[in-house]
């Protein structure tokens, strides 16, 4: 590494064929970014990592036009694993964002008190993630080279995409889980969730295959609880054995007989049923608006209900 070089109020610090831009912003925090040529045409300059408060890293991938070759990907990896091994030690978090794909994540063994990580593409060589044992929130874009992630029970909140069957079975490995996020998944039940007792927000979207969700009636600590797209539930009721819930949200999921599996919710404040795809057939929702626990309510308007708008309206105003 070379030394600094200071214009003004940039700091240009070099680290192997790159540079690192030190500025302040408009709040005089400190903002670092890291930009290579990768070749020579000023042009094609390319921003690979913004670290804020000496923190964290953003790998913001490759901004320049979408044809690169897979040989500028490959450098740019290169690039980032010589970067985090000169300041890893004092990352705690770390961005890989608008990579379509990565060869390898062994650069991630030179951040060990890493916190948050998000990985959003595909992997080809698998990683060790139980050697993150400070992670706590990770985004990824799940695939059998990040199968380890199961390992590593430090994570308190995931959010994760593409889980499949071995996933769903795996994720009770995680017991630490405080907010869970599930999307477009093609799983039918997600069974890992009943050792999860910790969990206190759970998110399903886009879970289109997904007929049972009996498991999360032993996450007796979920207070907030919602569903995007997932119409082929057939067990709804489970939801009415979460005695602590507070919040729940549907969205076009489809049709529901009834609401009547949210009466045994004592702590139920909050209840959204929405979406054009969403379509509630039973019109007895009176004892719902007439709750004085629940202060907001969101249903899918029909003229049968045993309550008028006015009635509902009149209770807003109140």
């Amino acid at each position: 590494m070379s030394d600094f070089k200071t214009t003004r109020e940039v700091t240009q610090y070099s680290i192997g064929d790159g540079y690192w831009y030190s500025r302040k912003d408009a709040f005089d925090v400190e903002i670092r970014s890291f930009a290579v040529n990768l070749d020579g045409d000023i042009g094609k300059q390319i921003c690979l990592i913004g670290e804020y408060d000496i923190n964290g890293l953003a790998f913001t991938g490759i901004l320049a036009p979408e044809n690169w070759s897979i040989e500028y990907i490959e450098q740019h990896c290169r690039l980032a694993g010589e970067v985090l091994k000169e300041v890893g030690h004092r990352v705690l978090w770390l961005d890989l964002y608008h990579f379509q794909i990565l060869e390898t994540l062994d650069f991630l063994d030179f951040t060990p008190n890493l916190k948050w990580l998000r990985v959003e593409c595909k992997l080809k060589k698998p990683y060790d993630f139980a050697k993150l044992s400070k992670l706590e929130e990770l985004t990824v874009w799940y695939g059998k080279a990040f199968s380890s992630i199961f390992e590593c029970t430090s994570i308190r909140e995931l959010e994760i995409f593409k889980m499949d069957a071995y996933g769903a079975e795996n994720i009770r490995k995680l017991f630490l889980l405080k907010k869970l996020w599930i999307r477009q998944t093609s799983v039918k039940s997600i069974d890992g969730l009943s050792d999860l007792k910790n969990l206190e927000r759970l998110s399903f979207s886009h879970v289109p295959k997904m007929e049972s969700i009996a498991s999360i009636q032993e996450c007796q600590n979920i207070s907030r609880l919602s569903f995007d797209c997932c119409k082929r539930v057939e067990d709804w009721e489970m939801i009415g054995k979460l005695s602590n819930l507070k919040t729940l949200y549907m969205c076009s999921c489809g049709i529901l007989n009834d609401v009547n599996f949210l009466k045994p919710l004592e702590n139920l404040e909050s209840v959204s049923v929405v979406g054009e795809r969403m379509k509630l057939v039973d019109g007895k929702v009176r004892w719902l608006y007439e709750n004085p626990k629940i202060k907001d309510i969101h249903l899918p308007w029909r003229k049968d209900f045993d309550i008028s708008l006015e009635e509902v309206w009149g209770r807003e105003r109140s």
